[in-house]
């Protein structure tokens, strides 16, 4: 069977025409990402890649990336954040392959989210560790700044990263937990939910996940040597997002039998 070849208009087309397209109209890193994915998405396409194997191919990329920051110092953070990096636009990729070739599927989708948890889970606590090791001194640094005399022992650091791998995944959890247990799609609920509320958690979330500020502040705080900060912010966030969801869906659940 001869194979079908698709231009870049094809696949632009697809994407902008997907009906979960609006869901992702909050993403920051679309404004990178998405438009690059459309480029390999042709390349990877005209090799005969399928989308499912671009998925895998990103596993291999977010796993090694986030691993390698346990052996090298922050003066080499640049090797693992260009395999994040590369991860982040596959991840986009195989969406617009799936799309443009009409073979979206429970599986694909399935796989494409362990690959995001992965992540999510790994990246922190990978960093926590190799900054144990390898400690650039930004949080002490910041601490000085502000005029808090205490001294930072590097298990700080080693701390944070692991409870922010904890509470992001313990978070999901959660959501997933009450999506089963009461049969809500919370990605569903948010088209229905109105007023300011609604729209704080939606931007909230957009701004607190992958596709928010989370690469543009890995970049910058690599390329500033200040990968504790990063760790700071991250387990800041999750662990604000956790208290907040779980009190949310706490009260908006409770009469629901």
């Amino acid at each position: 069977m001869k194979r079908k070849y698709y231009s870049l208009a094809e696949i632009k087309k697809a994407y902008n025409e997907s009906e979960d397209v609006e869901f992702y109209r909050y993403s920051i890193a679309r404004f990178l990402f998405r438009p690059l994915s459309f480029y390999g998405a042709w390349v990877f396409l005209r090799m005969g890649i399928t989308a499912n194997q671009t998925t895998l191919l990103s596993w291999l990329m977010v796993i090694f990336g986030c691993f390698l920051y346990l052996f090298i110092p922050p003066s080499s953070s640049w090797i693992p954040i260009l395999l994040i990096l590369g991860w982040a636009i596959l991840d986009y990729m195989d969406g617009s392959m799936a799309r443009v070739t009409n073979s979206r599927s429970k599986y694909g989708h399935f796989i494409d989210v362990i690959g995001a948890y992965f992540m999510l889970a790994f990246l922190p606590i990978c960093l926590g560790i190799g900054l144990y090791n390898f400690p650039d001194y930004s949080l002490a640094n910041l601490l000085n700044i502000m005029s808090l005399e205490y001294k930072v022992d590097s298990s700080l650091v080693l701390i944070l990263g692991a409870f922010a791998s904890l509470n992001n995944i313990l978070l999901r959890l959660i959501v997933m937990r009450m999506q089963h247990t009461f049969s809500i799609d919370p990605r569903e609920n948010k088209k229905s939910d109105t007023g300011y509320m609604a729209s704080i958690f939606t931007w909230v979330e957009a701004l607190i996940s992958p596709r928010g500020v989370f690469f543009p502040m890995l970049i910058l705080l690599t390329i500033l040597n200040k990968l504790e900060l990063f760790i700071l912010i991250y387990f800041i966030f999750y662990t604000s997002a956790l208290l907040a969801y779980v009190a949310m869906y706490t009260y908006k659940l409770r009469n629901i039998v």
